[in-house]
């Protein structure tokens, strides 16, 4: 299917993908949850069918073949819980005759299904009519075609006087004629079909007309198999929040941080499970997601982002179209297509530099801009070049009914490489979206220089010019963080300043403690055990030292001595551990025969192992990651003291309880309990517990001593500096009481004295009163007889 792959149920043995209805009336239903391959599709319908049917591959075509064997009447192949395996696989429908005949589903190099076309629906086609210039008519039949250069082939061999061919922007057909005519070049339906509309070819085209341009056909290259990691460009899509408000005003964030959004599927799973009235589909044209309100609100949905670019990145984020009607119930448009296409309008007062910034301000995956081929009057030309590399950057450029023209430059191209030996029958083949090969040969990147029919030869060395760099950052952080204790616990002598934690014990006990750090010894195994013998120091001034010479000099003698140094885990637990020395030597108990442990993932799925021959610790995980490929993950944690596995599935069988992974012994064997991964896991984690070796590791290198001593520093519940926090804090928050009860004590001094203060004015009022009253008495005199 052009790279879309099968969509099956996602419900596991539970949910049943297809369901046959056989001549005589039976029954019986199809999973393929599990299927890898056509060969597994092809075993699982024979098995269920135990007989009724027998499917192969049809010798004749590209596609499946399913004979009845209950007889030559009816077969009905239809779909079961929303699966779309029956028609990915080409067998949907009824049939009658006893066999089905499945529709092509892989295509030749170089050319489309037609299934492909009008975004994944598919076009059929019939005849249509052809009358080129020079005045000839030709009925051309399409009923077999299966692909586009099947399409193009039988128009070119039925001699109409028209060459096909694809269409510059690679998106749909057009002809040319190739006769000396004249006239005009008429296309027309034949036998009342639609095969001309379908390919956008009906009509009459006059002189001016050089070839007839087919329509874009809309091939679909977005499905629910497309990866997050090659979407949008090949930028991808980032992993984040968004919010969604549909037409009711309800909201519901979806959340897409899980690690389990693999492909558009799962981001269309995800926004349909939120309760609200939005439908996330693939649009019409196969080229984006779709949002649809389905409810009977009044409001424009909208999509917001909340954390990260993953609704911009999915090309939903904003309000959705215009409401066509307002009052209608639903309303009639209400939805935001997050399409990969964008359109221009192109105007007559246009110029190249207008394009060039309509084009740029689309915000998309292209680039335009203006260059000089140095020819003539007219040298300008408008270049667009993608902006992701590879063939993830790929675009389409359609002129639509403008007169533009263009030409492709440079195709989208992967690099590419073989690996081994150039004579053997099949060397791998390697392909980046970059000329840089990474992943190939662990901690090796390999830049691509150019094109070579030779076979290079590669000399790989160990390069350290990071770890120095970082070293160096190390270095100096630890001396800034140093002076600034310094300057922070001094005292000054001759002006008596004091720092401001001066005789702080807290800041006593941070420097003590960080250069015990870097003194101390750490017995590895190897011939480094302290930092001066790798070029760390502390000299005078206690300012730390790096001497990139002697570190580069030890590495280059010894380097698993001085990663050991660093990176050694406090477990002692590795990779090459041997398991006999687990358990304090009582190594790992196997059983006497078959399998030793079982296990059951989240989906229901189930898988046993032995561990006869596994010798190391290494070889359990990779004997657990090799029977539970896709379903599981198991590996050392960071402390190196236990197993991890990670259930990679989902519990989706529908009941109310939740599954969870569970790893059991079998046939006797201890294995499980003595490597400590016996139990269920809670959250599809399970951590298994701490193994004890023969001579437990109580010293870890200088990464785990730095992590455990700023561990204690910084814990946020008890750590030094959280619990001296803590007491600043506490002693903050007790000045201020004591500022507020001041305050609030000279508040009512200040209350108190007022009254007090008006009191003696009032008296001071009325004494003055009284005595302008004195004042104003005059002597009284006696009368005389």
């Amino acid at each position: 299917n052009d790279g879309r792959g099968i969509r099956h149920t996602e419900g596991g043995a539970t949910k049943e993908d297809i369901q046959f209805t056989t001549s005589d009336g039976s029954t019986f239903k199809v999973f393929l949850t599990t299927a890898k391959n056509v060969g597994d599709a092809v075993d699982a319908i024979n098995t269920a069918g135990a007989g009724k049917v027998t499917a192969s591959f049809d010798a004749g075509s590209n596609g499946l073949k399913i004979v009845d064997n209950t007889g030559s009447g009816t077969t009905t192949i239809a779909a079961l819980n929303s699966s779309k395996a029956a028609a990915d696989l080409g067998i949907e429908g009824a049939f009658t005759g006893g066999t089905v005949t499945g529709a092509d589903v892989l295509t030749k190099l170089g050319t489309v299904s037609l299934r492909s076309l009008n975004g994944g629906a598919g076009i059929t086609l019939g005849s249509f009519t052809v009358q080129n210039r020079a005045g000839t008519s030709t009925t051309i039949n399409l009923t077999a075609a299966r692909t586009i250069k099947d399409t193009i082939d039988l128009i070119n061999a039925a001699n109409a006087g028209v060459k096909a061919e694809v269409n510059r922007a690679g998106s749909g057909i057009q002809l040319t004629d190739t006769t000396t005519g004249s006239g005009n070049i008429v296309i027309s339906e034949s036998g009342g079909g639609t095969t001309a509309a379908t390919l956008g070819l009906a009509g009459t085209f006059d002189g001016t007309v050089t070839s007839v341009q087919g329509k874009n056909l809309q091939r679909q290259y977005v499905s629910e198999n497309s990866l997050l990691s090659k979407y949008n460009g090949g930028k991808g899509v980032s992993a984040g929040k968004f919010r969604i408000t549909d037409s009711t005003g309800n909201s519901a964030i979806v959340d897409l941080t899980q690690g389990t959004e693999v492909r558009i599927g799962d981001v269309i799973k995800e926004i349909n499970s939120r309760g609200l009235t939005i439908t996330a589909s693939l649009n019409a044209k196969g080229d984006g997601l779709l949002i649809t309100d389905t409810g009977v609100g009044a409001q424009k949905i909208k999509v917001e982002s909340v954390e990260g670019s993953t609704a911009k990145d999915l090309g939903i984020e904003g309000e959705s179209t215009a409401i066509t009607s307002s009052t209608a119930i639903p309303p009639t448009v209400n939805q935001i297509d997050g399409s990969l296409e964008r359109s221009i309008t192109v105007d007559a007062t246009d110029t190249l530099s207008s394009m060039q910034t309509k084009i740029n301000n689309l915000g998309f995956g292209i680039s335009a801009q203006i260059i000089n081929d140095g020819s003539g009057a007219t040298p300008f030309r408008l270049s667009i070049s993608a902006r992701g590399s590879g063939r993830d950057g790929r675009f389409v450029f359609d002129a639509g009914n403008t007169t533009l023209d263009v030409n492709t430059l440079v195709e989208a191209r992967d690099a590419a490489v073989f690996f081994g030996d150039p004579n053997s029958a099949q060397p791998l083949l390697v392909t980046a979206s970059r000329n840089q090969i990474s992943g190939v040969i662990r901690g090796v990147n390999v830049e691509l220089n150019g094109v070579s029919d030779k076979p290079v030869s590669l000399s790989i060395t160990n390069s350290i010019d990071s770890v120095v760099e970082e070293v160096k950052k190390f270095t100096e952080n630890f001396n800034e963080l140093n002076v600034k204790l310094e300057e922070l616990t001094k005292f000054d002598t001759e002006t008596n300043e004091r720092g401001l934690l001066l005789g702080d014990n807290t800041a006593q006990q941070l420097q003590s403690n960080l250069f015990s750090m870097l003194n101390r010894s750490l017995p590895t195994g190897g011939q480094y055990r302290v930092l001066a013998d790798v070029g760390l120091r502390v000299g005078p001034n206690s300012e730390l030292t790096f001497d990139e010479d002697k570190f580069r000099a030890a590495y280059s003698t010894d380097p698993t001595a001085v990663e050991t140094l660093f990176t050694r885990s406090p477990g002692g637990l590795e990779a090459g551990t041997s398991l006999s020395v687990l358990n304090k030597g009582r190594g790992v108990r196997l059983a006497a025969t078959g399998n030793d442990i079982k296990v059951v993932t989240r989906d229901g799925s189930t898988f046993e192992l032995s561990l006869s021959t596994a010798i190391t610790v290494g070889d359990v995980v990779r004997a657990l990651n090799t029977a539970g490929t896709g379903k599981i993950t198991a590996e050392l944690n960071e402390l190196g003291s236990a197993i991890t596995i990670k259930d990679l599935t989902t519990d989706n069988d529908g009941d109310a309880v939740r599954d969870e992974l569970v790893i059991s012994p079998l046939a006797g064997s201890f294995a499980a309990a003595d490597l400590g991964i016996s139990g269920s896991g809670s959250g599809g984690v399970l951590t298994g517990k701490s193994i004890e070796l023969t001579q437990q590791q109580t010293v870890s290198g200088l990464g785990f001593v730095l992590e455990t001593t700023i561990n204690r520093l910084i814990d946020p519940v008890d750590g030094l500096i959280t619990r001296q926090n803590k007491t600043l804090e506490d002693r903050t928050t007790q000045f201020e009481n004591r500022i507020k009860a001041l305050d609030k004590l000279l508040v009512s001094k200040r209350e108190r004295l007022e009254r007090q203060f008006a009191g003696l004015e009032n008296a001071l009022s009325g004494l003055q009163n009284q005595q302008q009253a004195i004042g104003q008495i005059q002597s009284i005199q006696r009368p005389s007889n």
